[in-house]
């Protein structure tokens, strides 16, 4: 177990490097695309992320994550997967390209027509390295991945800002997509040690489909109900709305894209290992949840406060507009983790079946909330859907303290403490900034609300004790032990 522990650690360490390395670049690079192209591009991209969202999904098919959770897999198993994901981009591909026009007619938006058909060209090349970046995940081997992505990212942020600057508008972001995926495959041929041999083994293939067809329709579901608002804004409100809509969401979602990631990536295969032991699974969780939120619920609340200085700031007035649409997708985004660590215990458990019926669940709360709000508009729709986390919280919790009897009220009583401390935060960092920083520029209102809200959290976390500091501060002296041996890290085994 301590073994187990030190790995993980490490592995959460480089994650978090490769997150946050990646991540970072491409927000710096999206913050600059916004500065010059306008919210009807980011609209537009935004009207077809649906279907690239469930064509992804399909594409994989769940066997992913079915490897993962396979202890003993051998060569036979990942050469089946490998081919089952080229051969189901290659069909998903051509579906996109015939549908189209049906949909470009959808959202009487021409164009979309060209768009999807070279946008949906990555699936194809993002096939070819799944398996790949699958298996170092299964090993923990983040610091690889780190060197696989930071420079796709960077290589084709420098091609999304030139295509941008030539005046390509929204084509820029189908230059710099196609150019990520294509530099992820080459560079994780490169660096993985795995290539696929010609076998196809139909015994494999049906073990691995019967854990992740069921998973598969399930995150279609869940993709689908997420997207229903994108339907919704980009048919009957304008792409200049929608545009508001997703630069409010993919910023709100900054935070929990970071730490979901680096933590998930390396707690999933940790849970698969220890799922035969309850207790020990629950105290794992139990941490990690903690964390989660000890990290999370004090940053998504001062973005609430500081949302107009942060918008501006980032990317400039004429995004002013997506404010209220961050604001509430803040308190929306802190919900976001628990529900997927939630899930994942049912995934660890090969519920499937379970989290199917979940999804569904939800789907018709979304149809509801849409009947219900949309003729209150946007805010209306965004207001819904905080209700909707609420509900949600309390049923995904009742069937994973099922399993690891950790159910809602016990959650509640160990996260409550942490988020009563993030409301007292928000509440003094809205003070400061209404009465002495209102005049400042909006980079010092950032600078001065974020650094008093973080101390003043840390403050009061000291004064009572929460045990999440302490797990904190453990895995930051680990960070900092990779940092320093970044600068070594080709010359060093992977971790």
């Amino acid at each position: 177990m301590k073994q187990l522990k030190s790995r993980s650690f490490k592995a959460t360490a480089w994650s978090f490097l490769d997150v946050i390395g990646a991540r970072g670049v491409n927000f710096l690079v999206i913050m600059y695309l916004a500065r010059i192209l306008e919210p009807e591009d980011f609209g537009l991209i935004g009207m077809i992320m649906i279907f690239i969202e469930l064509s992804r999904i399909l594409i994989d098919g769940g066997l992913a994550g079915s490897l993962i959770r396979t202890q003993n897999a051998d060569e036979s198993d990942y050469a089946t997967v490998f081919f089952i994901n080229l051969f189901g981009s290659v069909f998903i591909y051509g579906c996109c390209f015939f549908s189209a026009p049906y949909i470009a007619d959808f959202y009487e938006q021409p164009v979309l027509v060209d768009i999807l058909r070279f946008y949906c060209i990555g699936f194809v090349i993002s096939s070819l390295s799944i398996v790949q970046k699958t298996k170092l995940s299964k090993e923990l081997d983040f610091k690889t991945q780190m060197k696989v992505n930071l420079p796709a990212i960077l290589l084709s942020g420098i091609i999304g800002i030139g295509a941008a600057s030539l005046g390509f508008g929204v084509w820029s972001l189908v230059f710099m997509y196609l150019t990520k995926e294509t530099i992820v495959t080459i560079l994780f041929w490169y660096f993985s040690n795995w290539y696929p041999r010609l076998e196809f083994n139909l015994k494999k293939y049906k073990y691995h489909f019967d854990f992740g067809y069921k998973l598969t329709v399930s995150e279609v579901i869940s993709r689908l109900g997420d997207n229903l608002y994108h339907i919704v804004i980009g048919k009957f409100f304008s792409p200049a709305s929608l545009g508001f809509y997703t630069r409010a969401d993919t910023t709100s979602q900054f935070p929990v894209f970071i730490l979901y990631n680096t933590l998930n990536r390396v707690t999933f295969p940790v849970f698969a290992i220890i799922k035969n032991q309850a207790g020990k699974l629950k105290a794992v969780y139990k941490k990690l949840l903690q964390q989660v939120i000890f990290c999370f619920a004090p940053v998504m609340l001062i973005g609430v406060v500081l949302a107009e200085p942060l918008i501006v700031f980032l990317f400039s007035d004429k995004w002013l507009l997506a404010v209220p649409f961050f604001q509430l997708l803040c308190i929306k985004g802190i919900y976001t983790p628990i529900h997927a660590y939630n899930l994942n215990i049912l995934k660890v458990y090969d519920r499937t079946d379970l989290i199917l019926l979940l999804q569904c669940f939800n789907v018709i709360l979304v149809f509801i909330n849409i009947y219900l709000t949309m003729q209150y508009g946007v805010y209306g729709l965004l207001v819904g859907q905080i209700v909707i986390a609420n509900i949600s919280f309390f049923i995904n919790t009742y069937y994973s303290g099922r399993y690891i009897d950790y159910g809602s009220l016990e959650q509640i009583k160990d996260l409550l403490p942490t988020v009563f401390l993030a409301v007292i935060t928000m509440m003094a960092v809205y003070w400061l900034d209404t009465r002495i920083f209102i005049d400042f520029s909006n980079f010092f209102r950032l600078v001065f609300g974020s650094l008093s809200g973080g101390l003043l959290f840390l403050l009061l976390a000291k004064v009572v004790n929460l045990s999440a500091l302490e797990f904190s501060t453990e895995l930051l002296t680990q960070l900092k032990g990779a940092i320093g041996k970044k600068r070594n890290f080709s010359k060093e085994p992977a971790q």
